[in-house]
């Protein structure tokens, strides 16, 4: 009887998926970093926005309004948002192939966090920081796995040399998206806001075409992340990179996108149940760590291979 395999479309995306967890295995230590941050947001201190909600709040009620319920509503929602925020969470924002966000939500029985309650003018910055820390962390999680799936792992302090480049790479990549993502949103603002203006169904069209642009880029420099991990190199040639892994295989890089994007999705709301619970939350914490990290060294071997794939297509020369 001939044996049924899986179409090879669908094989090319698991394929990378079961050397990751493979090659995770080998490396398991590396762990230590997703689960000490979800232990630090889950047990960590409470940065509380309070002072800089209550100066806003302050400046909002001397503004003269024309519906005062409105405006009543918008200082109950900022007075809220003040007392329950936790700026921390923008560890889990920035590391989000690595943790789930607000994950602890059940705390250990007669345990109450500290909550540190920072002035107005530090809160504008601590996002600054943060994201730069969550970064390092995020370096220092890729790198040995990236070092690991490009077969020639590294000794000494070496790696931690490498950890600190990665970074300073990922924070300038990063800087350059950021000042992308203005210069789109400054023009696209106000050609929402006129069309707005002129119709309806005109802004309806406009903001999907803006979403569906933002998607697109998205898809292309997705791999950026990992060019600068496992190739070693700046922020544009890392875009360059991810933009020629995509284009060179366009459908088998948004399928492979979708497939981790449904895993991590469909495993999160798992975790999210088990959040409800102390003891569920610490096995939410273990296994999204390893679900995880799994995803990130089988986009690693991805990766790899596609940019192997476009490098030996390219004319030589």
């Amino acid at each position: 009887m001939e044996r049924r395999t899986l179409p090879t479309g669908l094989r090319r995306l698991i394929e990378p998926l079961v050397e990751g967890y493979a090659t995770l295995n080998r490396r398991l230590w590396a762990l230590a970093v997703p689960i000490g941050l979800d232990l630090f947001l889950w047990l960590g201190p409470r940065i509380s926005p309070q002072r800089l909600a209550e100066a806003l709040g302050a400046v909002l009620s001397q503004v003269p309004q024309v519906d005062p319920a409105q405006s009543k509503q918008a200082l109950e929602a900022l007075r809220e948002w003040g007392s329950t925020a936790n700026l921390s969470h923008f560890l889990s924002a920035y590391l989000l192939p690595l943790l789930v966000p607000r994950l602890g939500t059940a705390g250990p029985p007669g345990y109450l966090p500290p909550r540190w309650v920072p002035e107005a003018g530090w809160v504008l910055l601590l996002p600054i920081g943060i994201a730069a820390l969550g970064l390092f962390f995020w370096s220092l999680y890729v790198t040995p796995l990236a070092e690991l799936v490009r077969g020639n792992p590294e000794q000494g302090t070496a790696p931690l040399a490498r950890t600190v480049r990665t970074w300073g790479r990922m924070v300038r990549l990063f800087a350059v998206i950021a000042f992308g993502c203005i210069v789109f949103l400054l023009p696209a603002g106000f050609l929402a806001s006129l069309s707005a203006l002129l119709s309806p169904g005109l802004a309806a069209l406009v903001s999907l075409l803006g979403l569906a642009f933002l998607f697109w880029i998205g898809v292309y420099l997705y791999f950026a992340p990992m060019a600068v991990a496992f190739s070693g190199v700046g922020p544009l040639r890392a875009i360059y990179y991810s933009l020629q892994v995509v284009r060179s295989g366009f459908w088998h890089s948004l399928g492979f996108i979708v497939l981790l994007t449904f895993v991590r999705a469909g495993t999160g709301a798992l975790w999210q149940r088990l959040a409800n619970y102390p003891v569920g939350v610490g096995l939410g914490i273990l296994g999204n760590a390893y679900i995880c990290g799994g995803l990130t060294v089988a986009g690693l071997i991805f990766y790899r291979e596609r940019i192997r794939a476009w490098l030996a297509a390219r004319p030589r020369g």
